[in-house]
């Protein structure tokens, strides 16, 4: 859920493979929380496998989460390339004064085209 404290504030992309129920997520679970509690604006973003348990957790502590579910298969060079095409997009929504998770969701796939 978006805090609308937070929108005009300083932002952070976390970037991650999967979110599963790991060593990993859980040290990401823990960052996400300091910084929300630091009145960061943190967006987590998985490219691969998600458990539904994990994305509600950082949901839960803050974060919003983009869940990708690129394939294994993509290879490097591609998913760099989409990873790219979606931090810009992510930086001009993240910029906006205000926007719903609907919003952000339909704003998305456009960034990717870019």
């Amino acid at each position: 859920m978006l805090d609308n404290n937070r929108i005009d504030g300083k932002k952070v992309i976390i970037p991650i493979p999967v979110l599963l129920q790991g060593g990993t997520e859980g040290q990401t679970l823990n960052l996400v929380r300091v910084l929300h509690d630091a009145d960061y604006r943190v967006t987590v973003c998985c490219y691969h496998e998600h458990d539904p348990v994990m994305v509600s957790e950082m949901r839960q502590a803050g974060a919003e989460v983009i869940l990708m579910e690129q394939d294994r298969s993509v290879c490097a060079f591609t998913l760099i390339s989409i990873l790219k095409a979606l931090f810009k997009s992510l930086s001009r929504i993240l910029s906006m004064s205000s926007i719903s998770h609907r919003a952000f969701c339909r704003l998305l796939p456009l960034g990717l085209q870019a």
